[in-house]
Formats: structure tokens, C-alpha cells, sequence
């Protein structure tokens, strides 16, 4: 009857603690933050519980059975396999999570997929957001036009992408013309880039637009439900009439 009790015991610390790690991962893979500088970190953050609490099962199921010394090597096999399943797994969900992500905002992604050639603005625009270095994946959330394209950046520091982009902006040739707690905005002959939060976006991730300047006016581009980085050319005004 010992034995039994003990045996499951060890079951009840393998589900515990391997099955509560790989539960750990699929929420990483969902909710996982894709920017932190480790991602094995963030995985023992998030789902250190499950391995702790399958690692005291474990060895309260050995000291049941005495001495016996493949009760304690059970339990070292499940507390090991435990911290295994939570480092492999939840470092996994994470890179597949990026992995899902766009490099740079798809601003002509709709016309790959359907075979037809994007407008020449668009192709411009995303040739330049391309060039650009960028902070974070960009997961898809946004919206593209013939002249403006706008896409939600996967990033929750506003400051952070702005110190990111500052130097990444100017070594492409890019001239900031505003700076400050609520965006960033920078031009390059015919385009304009601006980075701030999105008013209508309930999350907190970053966002970003391209917006249309007039002699020194700026023009707003349309808002999407998920905003992001985008850009539209900037369109001169006409010449007055002689």
C-alpha cells in the first residue's frame, strides 16, 4: 500500500510539474514578451511555480518510501525533468512567437499574396521602413494604403523605441524634426515617419504612423483600429497661380 502511495505521488509531481511547465509555455507562447534580452530568463519568471511545486511533491513522495534509493532517484528525475520542460519549452514559445512576427511593418504584404504589383508610394515606403532597424517584431495589427501605411510595433516602452530609432533614424539619412515625450517624427525627401502611442488602441504596445507635411503643417494620416509604424509621402502643395 506504501508503495502504491508512493508511485502515485511521483505521477502527481510528473503532471504537477512537467504538464504545469509546458502550460507555462503555451502562455508564453500567447502573452510572452518578445523584446526582453533572455528569453530562457523569462521563462523560469513566469513559470517557476510548476517545477518548484512538482520538485516538493517529488521529494515528499521519496522520504514516504525510506530509504530506498530509487525513490530518491524518482525524484530527482522528475524535479530534473521539470526545469528541462520549462527552460526548452518556454524558451521555444517565445522564438516561435517571434518567429510569427514581420521584420518591418507589411505595408505591401496584401499585394504579395494576392500577385498584384503594389502602388509605387507603397513599394517606396516599405523600401524605406525596410532599411530602417527596428526594436521589435511587428505582429500584423495595422492597415495599408496607396500612399500611407500604419502597423502596430510589438513594444511597450515608448521611450525605449524612441532611444532606439533616434541613431537608427539618422545613420538612414533621416532628419528628426520632433522629439519629445509623445512622439517622434523624422523626414527623408519625400517621406515622413512619426512613432507614438495610438489613441484608440487599448492595448500599450507602440505605435507608429507616417504622416504628410504641407509647408511645415502636419496632416494627419487616417487612424486604424491597430496602429503601428507606417508612412505616406509627403505631397507638395500646388504652386499658386501666376
Amino acid at each position: 500500500m506504501n508503495r502504491v502511495f508512493t508511485l502515485s505521488l511521483f505521477v502527481l509531481a510528473g503532471v504537477v510539474g512537467v504538464g504545469g511547465s509546458l502550460v507555462s509555455a503555451g502562455f508564453l507562447e500567447t502573452y510572452g514578451n518578445t523584446t526582453t534580452s533572455s528569453d530562457l530568463l523569462q521563462a523560469v519568471r513566469s513559470g517557476w511555480l510548476a517545477p518548484a511545486l512538482g520538485t516538493a511533491i517529488a521529494f515528499f513522495a521519496a522520504t514516504t518510501a525510506g530509504r530506498l534509493g530509487w525513490a530518491w532517484l524518482t525524484a530527482l528525475l522528475v524535479s530534473g525533468s521539470s526545469v528541462i520542460a520549462l527552460a526548452v519549452a518556454g524558451r521555444a514559445a517565445i522564438e516561435h512567437k517571434r518567429g510569427g512576427y514581420f521584420s518591418s511593418p507589411p505595408c505591401t504584404a496584401a499585394f504579395e499574396r494576392s500577385g498584384a504589383p503594389a502602388p509605387g508610394r507603397l513599394s517606396q515606403i516599405q523600401a524605406a521602413l525596410d532599411a530602417l532597424r527596428h526594436p521589435a517584431g511587428f505582429p500584423g495589427g495595422g492597415d495599408s494604403g496607396p500612399a500611407e501605411c500604419s502597423y502596430a510595433l510589438d513594444l511597450h516602452n515608448l521611450d525605449h523605441a524612441r532611444a532606439f530609432y533616434r541613431p537608427a533614424l539618422v545613420g538612414a539619412g533621416w532628419q528628426i524634426t520632433r522629439d519629445d515625450a509623445r512622439s517622434l517624427v523624422a523626414k527623408r525627401h519625400h517621406l515622413t515617419f512619426r512613432l507614438e502611442r495610438h489613441p484608440l488602441d487599448p492595448s500599450v504596445w507602440v505605435t507608429g504612423s507616417w504622416s504628410a507635411f504641407h509647408h511645415g503643417h502636419l496632416v494627419p494620416v487616417s487612424r486604424h483600429r491597430m496602429g503601428g509604424v507606417g508612412a505616406c509621402p509627403a505631397t507638395p502643395s500646388p504652386a499658386p497661380p501666376h
